[in-house]
């Protein structure tokens, strides 16, 4: 539940922050990073927008949350107070530094070379998506190196392994 001291926190911010110009407003709103989310930049009068995420994993309280630990809580608080945040990620970064997602390879997939039924594809960056550096070839669900295509080497995909599991399931 979003108590007064959080509304009158992120007004506080919200509105201390440069508004963009209508004709630019990523690269000319002034700017907020909220450490282990991302960077929102103020893009309108009452309107933030998400352009990078940061995946450094949060320390929660004794409640189980920071005051602005996800990037759905500051949405919802922002709806609460009759502000809008959109998204439009061009950057991301883990704790190994900034993701490697090809912009020409997106809808790329690869399966496993080793039939375990695990699917590799490249998917543009959003919040909420767990996304796996392709190490050495290494797939993500048998371990044994399975995507050895050099093409695919330390590139950031999206694993989908419902083929692996039903193979497993089919086993049992």
């Amino acid at each position: 539940m979003i108590n007064e001291d959080e509304v009158e926190w992120a007004l506080r911010l919200w509105n201390s922050l440069i508004v963009g110009d209508a004709n630019d407003p990523i690269n000319t709103g002034g700017t907020w990073e909220l450490d282990g989310v991302g960077k929102y930049v103020r893009t309108a009068l009452k309107e933030l927008t998400l352009t990078e995420i940061h995946l450094d994993r949060h320390t929660s309280n004794e409640s189980g949350r920071s005051l602005f630990d996800e990037h759905d809580f500051i949405a919802t608080l922002a709806r609460e107070i009759g502000w809008v945040v959109k998204t439009e990620v061009r950057k991301a970064f883990s704790h190994d530094g900034e993701f490697t997602i090809p912009q020409d390879r997106i809808g790329d997939v690869m399966i496993c070379s080793n039939k375990c039924g695990t699917i590799a594809r490249v998917e543009p960056l959003d919040q909420g998506v767990i996304y796996y550096k392709l190490d050495d070839g290494l797939c993500p669900i048998c371990g044994e190196v399975g995507f050895d295509n050099k093409d695919w080497r330390d590139i950031h995909v999206v694993i989908d392994s419902r083929g692996a599991l039903l193979k497993k399931q089919e086993e049992e």
